[in-house]
């Protein structure tokens, strides 16, 4: 429950602006590919994982597109700003909401047990995100990549 608490505040201070930087695209990928390795058990995967696997990996991707397109960047002052909306929040809401139910009554997978399949989801997600937004927004990295060469 306190779980819930903690994700819905996070999702909520998203509402507030903040400026962008090249760590907007590349930290949560980044630690969730260190989490999915660091969980990842190499030794017997079973079918139903792989399958679960891919079906989640399609969700993940899904939703990294519609999340990415509904994310909201604007330029004030020649910086820019990156912020959701409650829209944003209740699409979020519904889409975890799907990827659990799929996980536990289509593949029967224990919430509880949090997994490497679940690290992978979100690697997926979060990764799939990112470059949807890169793509929606290309002059946000070029500019922070332009930025970031001025300052050396």
């Amino acid at each position: 429950m306190w779980e819930i608490l903690i994700i819905l505040l996070i999702m909520f201070k998203g509402l507030k602006s903040k400026e962008v930087g090249i760590k907007t695209f590349i930290a949560l990928p980044i630690i969730m590919l260190y989490e999915f390795y660091d969980n990842f058990k190499v030794g017997t995967i079973q079918a139903t994982e792989i399958s679960e696997l891919i079906v989640l990996a399609v969700i993940a991707v899904i939703a990294g597109i519609i999340l990415g397109n509904m994310k909201l960047i604007e330029v004030d002052k020649g910086k820019y700003y990156i912020r959701h909306t409650y829209k944003y929040i209740v699409s979020w809401i519904v889409i975890i909401l799907i990827r659990i139910l799929v996980s536990k009554f289509v593949f029967k997978s224990s919430i509880e047990n949090f997994n490497w399949i679940s690290w992978a989801y979100f690697l997926v997600y979060y990764t799939t995100r990112s470059i949807t937004m890169v793509l929606r927004y290309p002059e946000v990295l070029s500019n922070l990549i332009i930025n970031r060469e001025n300052i050396k």
